[in-house]
């Protein structure tokens, strides 16, 4: 593939148009339309700003062979759209982060359900296993505070964890 070729490739799989592209760069539609076609070619000052546009590296642009695109190292522009600290801790650490919130989501789960379970058992007197899983109503109404708080957890589980694979799944995706 010759330079052209790869920007038109890598244009197309980052989702942007010659328009968002040439914006991202700073040059004119048309000259990404005339590079793409092989007419004419990048001035040295874009190609660096082309290559993190299309989230690849300049050597790849440059070179004629036909490997596919190494991703560079910049997050992925959803990753910038986080509120700021874990927007930051993600950059910083990236999936690390997201497995040690889940894990501690996890272990606070768990905590609060043994308590509940302690409770329930140390001053509800004759409390069976099945009826601290599954109180009745008017136990339940007591027990509501750790209801919610396992509720709470668990939707903070899920979203580190779905952060967690989402980062995997986009770290281990070849371009």
């Amino acid at each position: 593939m010759n330079l052209g070729e790869k920007i038109l490739t890598a244009r197309k799989k980052a989702g942007l148009s010659q328009t968002d592209l040439a914006d991202l760069i700073g040059v004119s539609r048309q000259s990404v339309s005339k590079w793409e076609t092989g007419e004419s070619s990048p001035e040295a000052g874009n190609l660096l700003p082309a290559a993190k546009a299309l989230n690849v590296t300049v050597d790849w642009l440059l070179t004629e062979d036909d490997v596919p695109a190494p991703v560079q190292e910049d997050s992925p522009d959803w990753v910038d759209r986080l509120p700021g600290r874990v927007r930051t801790l993600i950059k910083q650490y990236g999936w690390i982060y997201c497995a040690k919130e889940t894990a501690k989501g996890l272990l606070a789960l768990v905590l609060i359900n043994a308590v509940r379970i302690f409770w329930m058992h140390m001053f509800i007197p004759g409390m069976s296993l099945k009826d601290m899983f599954f109180p009745p109503q008017e136990i339940f109404m007591i027990t509501l505070p750790f209801t919610f708080g396992s509720i709470a957890t668990l939707i903070a589980v899920l979203f580190w964890g779905i952060l967690w694979i989402l980062l995997r799944k986009k770290k281990s995706s070849v371009h």
